[in-house]
Formats: structure tokens, C-alpha cells, sequence
């Protein structure tokens, strides 16, 4: 009995000094779990955020494929000696080009904000952000 005992106290001691190790050794699997600014919202929240950002995103990107002209088209039609003519629709290619820029980078923060959002989801679906989980995982994953 009393070797039963001390094989097992052994067994035990062997398993929870490999936990141990393997804790730490996947402490990197932590790390896409830092830095979720959407941590606290709510799962309801969380979907209402998303519709709202594609929705916006969406309609930036109708208004610039709308938007979107070929700048080589800018100085055609024009005669040769028709400077005043060419500045003027140069002047009119920048404006547009500029209120291009300003509402694709609009859209592309829209973007980023739909992909932070999606990725606090997955980490929901998996189960990751209870701690119970993450230690579980960081503990059994070899």
C-alpha cells in the first residue's frame, strides 16, 4: 500500500510539474487575447457595432465607386494652346481626388473596425475569453 502511495504521489507530482511547464510554454497562445478593446461589450452590442460599421462601409464604398474616374480622361478634349482649360480640369481631378482619399480612409478605418469586431466574436465562439478555458488550454495543449 504504502508504494501504491508513493508511485502515486510521483504520478501526480510528474503531472502537475508538466502542466506547470506547459502553462508557461504556451503563454504565447495569450496573446491574441491581449489588447481587445471590445472586450466588455456585450454579445448584443457586439453584433449591433458590426451591422452598423458594414452598413457605413458599405455605402462609403458605393459612394466611391461612384466617385472613381480615370485621370487620363482629364485631359482629353482639350486643344493644345487650351492651358487655362487643362489647369482648370487639373484643379477639379485633385479636388475629386482628394474627397476620394478622405472617404476610402473612412471607409477603411470602417474596416479595421469590423475586423476587431469579428475577431472578439471568434474569441467568444471558441470560449476563450472565460479564464477557466485559457488556462485549460494553456495547461493540456502539447
Amino acid at each position: 500500500m504504502r508504494q501504491f502511495f508513493v508511485s502515486f504521489v510521483v504520478v501526480v507530482l510528474v503531472v502537475a510539474g508538466a502542466g506547470f511547464v506547459n502553462y508557461h510554454r504556451n503563454a504565447p497562445l495569450d496573446q491574441e487575447l491581449e489588447d481587445r478593446p471590445y472586450a466588455r461589450y456585450g454579445a448584443g452590442d457586439l453584433e449591433a457595432l458590426l451591422l452598423a460599421h458594414t452598413t457605413e462601409r458599405d455605402r462609403l464604398r458605393a459612394t466611391l465607386s461612384r466617385k472613381s474616374s480615370d485621370p487620363t480622361n482629364v485631359m482629353n478634349g482639350f486643344a493644345d494652346g487650351d492651358f487655362d482649360g487643362k489647369v482648370n480640369a487639373f484643379d477639379e481631378f485633385q479636388v475629386r481626388n482628394q474627397a476620394y482619399k478622405r472617404i476610402n480612409g473612412v471607409a477603411l478605418e470602417h474596416q479595421v473596425e469590423i475586423e476587431l469586431l469579428e475577431h472578439e466574436m471568434k474569441i467568444r465562439e471558441r470560449g476563450l475569453d472565460d479564464p477557466r478555458q485559457r488556462i485549460l488550454r494553456r495547461i493540456l495543449t502539447f
